[in-house]
């Protein structure tokens, strides 16, 4: 069976069709060739009507109402808590590897979060900040927050790459902050940023 291509306007043979059981002809309208450099050129589009789709169709929850997803807490809290508090900073699209910040200083940043935990391993409170030996980032931004409700910053470390690129992971308890406080920063604008993203309802 020979088909028309409403892309290209060639007559193809069928092999050439995505197959599309929704259809009459069981075949897409637009031919393999055209359809994927159509998805190549609106790659955006696709992403957000796909999205909008699921929402709407109650397949997924949406990032800033889904606190239970491991994206809330380092992407919609921590990743516009830094873009807030600190000036001079291109953000990265969601989901770029090794980092998600360059400074303007040109330094690519990762930034990580975690919640204030007991391990079993660990007789006081940590956090634990999963690094999987990313050697892309010039520093690590770990944001220490005491739990996803109350969100409220207890610390701040902005971390050398060299000191944690080697490692799947860090965890600093309460009993070794002395050894991380040459790295840790003031927490003012943190804080002010997080009461005012509270304020949008986070």
């Amino acid at each position: 069976m020979v088909l028309r291509c409403s892309g290209c306007k060639k007559m193809l043979p069928e092999g050439a069709f995505n197959i599309d059981t929704s259809r009459k002809r069981g075949y897409q309208r637009t031919c393999k060739a055209c359809y994927d450099k159509y998805r190549r050129d609106n790659i955006d589009r696709i992403r957000i009507v796909k999205r909008e789709w699921k929402y709407r169709t109650e397949r997924a929850t949406p990032l800033h109402e889904n606190k239970d997803c491991a994206s809330y807490l380092g992407v919609h809290v921590a990743e516009r808590v830094l873009a807030k508090t600190f000036e001079n900073v291109k953000r990265m699209p969601f989901g770029n590897k090794g980092y998600d910040f360059i400074c303007g200083r040109g330094y690519k940043i990762d930034v990580k979060a975690a919640t204030r935990r007991r391990y079993k391993t660990c007789l006081v409170d940590s956090w634990m900040f999963h690094i999987y030996k990313n050697t892309t980032a010039d520093y690590f931004l770990c944001i220490a927050f005491d739990n996803r409700v109350d969100l409220t910053p207890e610390h701040l470390w902005l971390i050398p790459g060299n000191v944690l690129n080697t490692k799947q992971g860090t965890a600093i308890s309460e009993s070794t902050l002395g050894k991380w406080s040459k790295y840790e920063q003031p927490l003012e604008k943190v804080t002010n940023c997080c009461t005012m993203l509270k304020g949008e309802v986070v």
